[in-house]
């Protein structure tokens, strides 16, 4: 008797006992969704040395939320960062870390950070300021593939400094204004970007 006639987007493919045709939903594949948040403004936050702080820009929080579209779907979360960890010393360091809260829920820090060591502060990635004068860029990607949620997640950044002093981002406090290069201000940014399918650990 053949097919009857499916649904608008569907396609023909072959049941789960391989006996027979039928109508059904595409399985998702690549990528589903990316959202985005950067800005190129120059701003200055004070950071704790023995704490994490959110990274906030002074109006917004330098986050960026997405709604997956299936809880098994893997997120990358990406970006850039340009740092200044100290305008006039050499050799400062700290730390970054990816979180997440789901549908407004309690941060959750741990999902894709260093293994526990002792004391140490569990990060995402360093960040550091080998010479004064310098702001280095970091650029990050993480996958984030335990949610197992179809609620909005927003991941944002924290930081821990050396010590606790003023960090930098986007420009150089101590270059003043000027047309030269290493007065640029520049742009940073993270993005988060929805797979259909997840990523397996090779």
């Amino acid at each position: 008797a053949g097919l009857s006639l499916g649904s608008a987007g569907q396609i023909v493919k072959v049941n789960s006992g391989a006996t027979a045709l039928e109508f059904g939903s595409a399985a998702a594949a690549g990528v589903i969704q990316t959202v985005r948040y950067g800005t190129g403004s120059g701003w200055q936050q004070n950071m704790s040395g023995t704490s994490f702080t959110q990274i906030n820009n002074g109006a917004t929080d330098f986050d960026v939320t997405i709604t997956p579209s299936a809880a098994s779907n893997s997120i990358l979360i990406f970006g850039q960062l340009h740092v200044q960890m100290h305008p006039s010393s050499n050799n400062y360091a700290g730390g970054v870390r990816v979180v997440r809260k789901i549908a407004g829920g309690s941060t959750e820090n741990n999902f894709s950070v260093g293994n526990a060591h002792g004391s140490r502060p569990r990060v995402s990635f360093w960040a550091t300021t080998q010479q004064a004068g310098y702001e280095p860029v970091y650029s990050w990607c993480i996958c984030d593939k335990s949610h197992n949620t179809t609620s909005a997640i927003t991941y944002a950044l924290e930081m821990i400094a050396h010590g606790g002093h003023t960090i930098t981002f986007n420009y150089h406090p101590n270059h003043g204004d000027g047309n030269e290069g290493y007065k640029s201000q520049a742009f940073s940014t993270i993005m988060a970007q929805e797979l259909g399918h997840t990523i397996a650990d090779a």
